[in-house]
């Protein structure tokens, strides 16, 4: 099972409106109408919050298991970016038809590059007439419930893939982004690119000079708005770029095969 957060094929373009700005820019490289300036290069990073679940802890109390004649493994890893929201009291369920079938707690690791590491092993018992196991988290630190996802159990075993099955309550996945032609700055290094909703950064960019694209994970951040923009840091320029076509922040969880073309 794997939960993939995938984008609808968008593009970006025409109009720029203005960003807040700092102080202005030197005289011998001034910016053009299109930009506001700055002194320094942007500090653009994620600040990660989980949305809002359940309040509490459900009172799970397991079935017995040995009364079902079939069972289905699932191995589960929050994203990332969960690491500091976790804590050993940490705990899943997987419930068939109300039922709860498993209980799994937390296992926490240390990764080879020095991360902390997180899987949920829940084994699952089914009838033959039972078809969905709905999968909840429960979050000791917040003293929150999240429902984690839903999947047919048969078939569906995780034990030997070698998927990675990261599930996560915040990604929404990889938006690829490129620059369009006649661009008013020549691209360079020290350029960052990161999605905005409102003024809150939702994801910022990274670029392959070899492809030419920019990937930006973005995140959910479960803040009530419908919208999100791009914004471009021009090292050359020293200005700040804003896209003026918002992008609908539901609609990027959809497939796209081809990438957002940012026009400024």
């Amino acid at each position: 099972m794997y939960m993939k957060n995938v984008f609808h094929s968008l593009v970006i373009a025409t109009a720029l409106c203005l960003v807040c700005g700092c102080s202005s820019d030197s005289d011998d490289n001034p910016p053009d109408n299109n930009s506001v300036p700055v002194s320094e290069a942007p500090q653009w990073k994620v600040e990660f919050n989980l949305p809002k679940g359940q309040e509490g802890k459900p009172d799970w109390q397991q079935v017995d298991f040995y009364q079902f004649e079939n069972t289905m493994t699932i191995v589960l890893h929050l994203e990332d970016e969960m690491a500091p929201f976790l804590s050993k009291e940490d705990q899943m369920a997987g419930i068939v038809n109300g039922e709860v079938r498993e209980i799994a707690d937390i296992q926490l690791y240390s990764t080879s590059e020095n991360r902390q590491g997180n899987l949920f092993m829940l084994l699952i018992p089914y009838a033959d007439s039972d078809r969905f196991v709905d999968v909840y988290y429960y979050n000791a630190k917040t003293n929150q419930t999240f429902p984690i996802t839903t999947t047919d159990l048969r078939g569906n075993n995780t034990v030997g893939s070698e998927v990675d099955f990261v599930v996560g309550l915040f990604t929404l996945g990889n938006i690829t982004a490129k620059l369009a032609d006649n661009m008013p700055f020549t691209p360079s290094a020290g350029d960052m690119l990161a999605l905005f909703v409102d003024e809150v950064c939702c994801g910022v960019g990274n670029y392959d000079a070899k492809t030419q694209t920019w990937t930006v994970k973005a995140y959910d951040l479960s803040l009530g708005s419908t919208e999100a923009h791009f914004r471009y840091y021009s090292a050359e320029r020293r200005a700040i770029y804003k896209t003026a076509v918002m992008i609908d922040f539901k609609t990027i969880r959809r497939a796209v095969e081809t990438p957002y073309y940012l026009s400024f």
